[in-house]
């Protein structure tokens, strides 16, 4: 967790509040708000209490950074048998 992050968790509910479900402008503003118009202070705000959530509970850490490397997988997983191909790939009951 980042204070940006967590200025974002904000954004997002004010976006659910007025109906924006556009991630791309979402992200648009949030960028924009944390470069160009909130202070120095707030923005240490935001960091600080990110860095105490972290803190108190560093699962949400560890499992932010499991999903990332998930992220990372490619789509087909190379596998040098049939087990291993439907484990990764899931079966298929087509013939």
């Amino acid at each position: 967790m980042t204070g940006k992050k967590l200025m974002k968790k904000n954004i997002l509910v004010e976006a659910a509040r007025i109906r924006l479900n556009n991630r791309y402008i979402i992200n648009l503003v949030t960028d924009h708000l944390w470069d160009h118009h909130l202070m120095d202070y707030l923005k240490n705000q935001f960091t600080t209490f990110a860095d105490r959530i972290n803190s108190i509970n560093p699962y949400v850490t560890s499992h932010m950074n499991a999903l990332s490397r998930i992220r990372q997988i490619p789509d087909r997983q190379n596998t040098n048998s049939v087990f291993q191909d439907q484990f990764f790939h899931g079966s298929s009951f087509e013939n």
